[in-house]
């Protein structure tokens, strides 16, 4: 009876574990701007992005190697149309610089939606702001 229960709670932990850490294939897109991610700074450029194992998202840049991963804040509905194209949302902010002489924007990655069930919420915004769509595409390989 005590391996049955522990052999049922092995099953229960394995397939939350699969469900949790999906990963998803990755995706390239091309980042015509700075943005932030989780106040982190990345440049402008190519970037390879997929969800690993751990159920993070993955930032690589290509021509540097950088390879960076962040948590999900959350998963998101998929919208009443189907849409399968590949996406990558950022929220733009305004900001004074340190020395508050001058403003500055920014675009700050709230959601990525990389195909599948729905998106994933990477950072939740208070309020309303412009948004700037980025769409990539299936990285071949």
């Amino acid at each position: 009876m005590i391996r049955t229960a522990l052999a049922t709670i092995g099953m229960l932990v394995l397939a939350c574990a699969a469900l949790a850490g999906q990963a998803t294939s990755p995706a390239l897109f091309e980042m015509p701007f700075k943005f932030k991610v989780a106040s982190q700074e990345f440049a402008a450029g190519e970037y390879r992005v997929h969800v690993n194992e751990e159920g993070r998202i993955v930032l690589h840049q290509v021509s540097t190697g950088r390879e960076t991963a962040f948590p999900i804040a959350g998963k998101l509905d998929p919208p009443a149309e189907a849409a399968e194209e590949l996406r990558l949302v950022f929220s733009i902010v305004g900001n004074f610089a340190p020395s508050y002489s001058e403003y500055l924007t920014e675009y700050v990655l709230t959601e990525a939606w990389l195909g599948g069930e729905g998106g994933l919420l990477i950072r939740a915004f208070r309020g309303t702001y412009k948004t700037q769509v980025v769409t990539g595409r299936r990285a071949g390989g």
